[in-house]
């Protein structure tokens, strides 16, 4: 017997121990819970203050409907509205409303307590009731639902705002396009205006000059006819003197040929090799004359130099005055692989780098044109 009472005390101790450690696990467990609990309470709690309680009340707008009729003429009549507001939910401007207030008391009873004898009550069937008002399940029901009429209220102030942004651009559009039409109608109309006001000025001008001109012209009628007979001279004339001008282009192009062939002559044999040109660009073509055959080049400083050296050297040579026999080449495109043609000096303007030349038609390629550069 007395063994037996020592292992039922051995287990009744180990019993104990395993109650002992069970039980502080457990109130762990319990405390960890109450302070999440307390938290979830409190943050709930606190949040609620965002949420409004309860549906706004729906108010009637009277805003000013926006003219939807093309402009015209016309003043008297009725123009088209907008119906941009008759759907428009004002109510959804409400600010500073209520917010849902948490009852605490409620939120931390899971079961449905009686008021009057504070016990917990229940259902037909025996079973506590643990759902309704006054419970934590009601309480939560109660914070969802305003919630989700918040998200509700929330969706429909998006969409109307999308709506209101589509209205506001299509009156940005509306407004800019007309005060755009009407710049150019303003604009229009001042000139109009000082149109007219010069032809009131010309119309009494041209009244006081009509008596006058219809005097002039019985006169001009008069000069017409002694007019005729001048042109008639003056053709005859022209005539004489477009022969004049034939022969006297021959007589050039025979004294530039005699030029040409006398410069050598003058006790100065080649001129153009006593002083050797640097290769390269010289000037730029910018003036054509294809019936006379001579071109206007704007040339550098480098071949200005050039020039004025042959020069010296030719007056040490005793040719004073003599222009050096110079002939260049032109190319054109943009690596100057065109050859145009082949020109000659035959005036220099120094102080205006300009240099005038004859062209070679024996060289000629293609027709010189403003542009085309002269290379050595």
């Amino acid at each position: 017997m007395a063994k037996v009472l020592r292992v039922l005390t051995i287990i009744l101790l180990l019993l104990s121990i395993g109650a002992l450690t069970l039980g502080t696990m457990l109130f762990t467990k319990r405390e960890i819970l109450k302070g999440r609990t307390q938290k979830v309470e409190n943050a709930l709690i606190e949040a609620m203050a965002f949420i409004e309680d309860g549906e706004p009340e729906a108010t009637d707008n009277a805003f000013p409907a926006r003219d939807v009729s093309d402009i015209s003429a016309e003043i008297d009549f009725e123009p088209d509205r907008s119906d941009f507001w008759v759907d428009y939910k004002l109510q959804l401007e409400d600010t500073d409303r209520p917010s849902i207030v948490v009852d605490r008391d409620n939120l931390r009873s899971y079961f449905k307590i009686d008021p009057y004898t504070l016990k917990v009550m229940k259902d037909p069937m025996g079973n506590p009731i643990n759902s309704g008002e006054g419970t934590t399940a009601g309480e939560l029901k109660r914070i969802l639902d305003g919630v989700e009429a918040q998200y509700g209220r929330l969706n429909d102030t998006r969409l109307q705002l999308q709506e209101l942004r589509g209205e506001l651009i299509a009156s940005i559009d509306e407004l800019n396009a007309r005060k755009s039409s009407l710049r150019e109608k303003l604009a229009h109309i001042n000139d109009l205006n000082g149109t007219i006001e010069g032809l009131e000025s010309d119309v009494s001008r041209l009244q006081s000059n009509v008596a006058r001109l219809n005097e002039e012209k019985l006169d001009l009628e008069g000069q017409v006819e002694q007019q005729e007979g001048e042109i008639a001279d003056l053709e005859e004339k022209k005539a004489e003197a477009d022969e004049v001008i034939v022969s006297l282009k021959k007589i050039i192009e025979d004294l530039g040929k005699t030029r040409t062939a006398s410069t050598p002559s003058r006790g100065f044999e080649g001129v153009e090799n006593i002083i050797v040109m640097e290769p390269g660009p010289k000037g730029t073509v910018v003036s054509v004359n294809s019936k006379w055959r001579y071109c206007v080049i704007e040339i550098n400083s480098a071949f200005i130099r050039e020039i004025e050296n042959m020069q010296r050297t030719m007056e040490e040579e005793q040719v004073p005055g003599v222009l050096p026999v110079v002939e260049l080449h032109v190319k054109r495109g943009p690596t100057f692989d065109t050859y145009v043609t082949k020109v000659r000096l035959s005036q220099l303007l120094k102080d205006k780098k300009l240099a005038v030349c004859n062209i070679d038609p024996d060289w000629q390629q293609i027709p010189v044109v403003r542009g085309d550069v002269a290379f050595r």
